[in-house]
């Protein structure tokens, strides 16, 4: 038909040429890629080192502390959840006479003793009547174990470290504080505190002191 013949007359022409040609250069260059010459093994080397070579981005991990969190005479306080063994109640808490005041006295916990201490005299907080202690947040390292007396466990939380003002290793700060977390949350060492000598109880007589001749 004629309007048909014209309309393929004027649409673009295929240049069967250009095609061959470009089907030419990927042949070439596939069989480039398969048996490289010595000069494109030595460039391919090169870029691919010095691709490598360039610092590749990392994700930005922010550093975390996990920890226990607990309240003791309404104060928010935490310890290290690498040395915090378990929260438990003090309902089997038994009484050791003739112990330091601080001692609230022992608990047995999945077959080990635990001493439950009171916080307060290790803190130099001012005396006050303390709220009734319903739990004991049981530490445990090589040093040995301990229980720290708690009114309330507030469970586990994780503080990003930059927001932690970490107590200096000299100053004003107690020895067994290791920073201050988000919330006003005190962060005990808990490696310091069962290192510290006031946990000693010497119960050992004194021995008389012998003289020469007697």
């Amino acid at each position: 038909m004629p309007i048909a013949t014209e309309r393929r007359a004027a649409g673009p022409r295929f240049d069967w040429e250009v095609a061959h040609a470009r089907i030419e250069r990927a042949i070439v260059a596939l069989q480039a890629s398969a048996n490289p010459s010595p000069e494109d093994v030595r460039r391919i080397l090169r870029e691919r080192s010095e691709r490598y070579a360039k610092e590749q981005p990392r994700a930005t991990e922010t550093a975390t502390m996990d920890v226990i969190v607990f309240l003791y005479d309404g104060l928010r306080f935490a310890i290290d959840l690498s040395y915090g063994n378990a929260a438990a109640t003090l309902a089997n808490l038994t009484h050791v006479p003739g112990l330091p005041p601080f001692y609230l006295g022992v608990m047995s916990h999945r077959g080990s003793i635990y001493p439950v201490i009171r916080l307060r005299p290790f803190l130099s907080l001012d005396h006050q009547q303390e709220q009734e202690f319903r739990y004991a947040m049981l530490i445990r390292e090589e040093h040995g174990m301990l229980g720290l007396a708690a009114t309330e466990v507030l469970g586990v939380s994780r503080f990003d470290r930059d927001t932690i003002a970490f107590a200096p290793d000299e100053g004003k700060w107690n020895r067994i504080v290791q920073g201050i977390g988000p919330d006003s949350t005190t962060i005990i060492h808990a490696g310091r505190l069962l290192q510290d000598a006031r946990l000693v109880v010497d119960d050992q007589p004194d021995m008389p002191t012998s003289t020469p001749g007697s």
